[in-house]
């Protein structure tokens, strides 16, 4: 038969298991959970103060985001400004530059219309001057 079914071991043998297990329990209970609760204190503590650390920070991220965005929105305004405040100068400046080249483009593009118009009437003056001796130095060379 099985020691453990013997009735006559079997007072004993409930009584140290239950002496072990009783002495196992409040060993447990005095000297290992209150050493268990304090690391989850001091944990939960620490994550505590991280998870504020977090929060703090991401506030000042985001503070900072918006300074960032704000100052970018102001230097593109300010870049905008000085863009047309960049072309209305340059127009102010050349414009009449630009008009002037034009006016002396127009004078150049007259002067050399008459250029042309005083050489044509000049060279059509030659040609019917010389068109009756050409007419005729034509005729004589078809005519040999």
């Amino acid at each position: 038969m099985l020691p453990q079914l013997n009735l006559y071991w079997f007072a004993g043998q409930f009584f140290w298991t239950f002496l072990f297990f009783g002495v196992t329990v409040l060993v447990s209970y005095y000297l290992f959970v209150p050493r268990v609760k304090s690391s989850i204190s001091n944990r939960d503590g620490f994550l505590s103060d991280l998870q504020t650390e977090i929060n703090r920070l991401s506030v000042q991220v985001d503070g900072l985001e918006k300074s960032i965005e704000d100052k970018r929105n102001a230097l593109s305004n300010e870049f905008e400004l000085n863009l047309t405040n960049l072309y209305a100068d340059y127009d102010r400046k050349f414009s009449k530059a630009k008009i002037e080249i034009e006016k002396s483009y127009i004078k150049k593009l007259e002067d050399h219309k008459l250029n042309l118009e005083h050489w044509r009437d000049k060279f059509l003056d030659d040609v019917k001057s010389r068109v009756h001796e050409l007419a005729e130095k034509l005729r004589n060379k078809l005519c040999q």
